[in-house]
């Protein structure tokens, strides 16, 4: 994995000199690259998302493509899960909102089937993508440190069934009619 500022330079064929005229630490480098990847893999989900009408369909493909794409670039997924802080995202305003870039296209997907009424209204869309989100970090970061001794991607329609049912409006419960 790219490490040190020499690491970086050669991977990239470039000297330290010319990184460090353009970032000041590695972080703000990270967060470069990772601003790119969302810029490029927000684009085409969302074309993957085009002409797919049901809830559990798009966030059946959401799961789908987040876990393909970390699974073909585990590099990139160390990156992402692994190389920035968690808090680096919250303490600098452009990571921050390429955060909120990354979840969008999904909480798009909550606002507008909580007003056609298939989605819980009772469950904040914020709450929603943290949920995906958050697991999907600890999804891939067992994945990476198991040495991906298994497919990623094999674990789709488990986490998309289990974000889909916690999210979806069904009819109430009541535990006096369960005797």
């Amino acid at each position: 994995m790219l490490e040190t500022w020499c690491s970086i330079a050669d991977e990239a064929q470039i000297t330290t000199t010319t990184i460090y005229k353009y970032f000041k630490n590695k972080d703000d480098l990270y967060v470069a690259i990772i601003s790119l990847i969302v810029d490029r893999t927000n684009s085409e989900l969302n074309m993957q998302l085009t002409g797919l009408s049901s809830t559990r369909s798009k966030i059946r493909q959401v799961v789908r493509f987040q876990l393909e794409f970390f699974e073909s670039n585990p590099k990139i997924a160390y990156l992402v899960f692994a190389c920035v802080n968690i808090s680096y995202w919250y303490q600098h305003a452009g990571a921050l909102q390429k955060a909120r870039e990354s979840s969008s296209l999904l909480s798009k997907i909550i606002r507008e089937r909580q007003r056609k009424k298939e989605v819980r209204s009772d469950i904040d869309r914020h709450v929603i993508t943290h949920l995906l989100y958050g697991t999907l970090r600890a999804m891939v970061v067992t994945w990476l440190y198991g040495k991906q001794s298994y497919r990623l991607s094999d674990l789709t329609e488990y986490f998309a069934d289990a974000i889909y049912g916690a999210i979806i409006k069904s009819r109430p419960h009541h535990p006096s009619s369960a005797r």
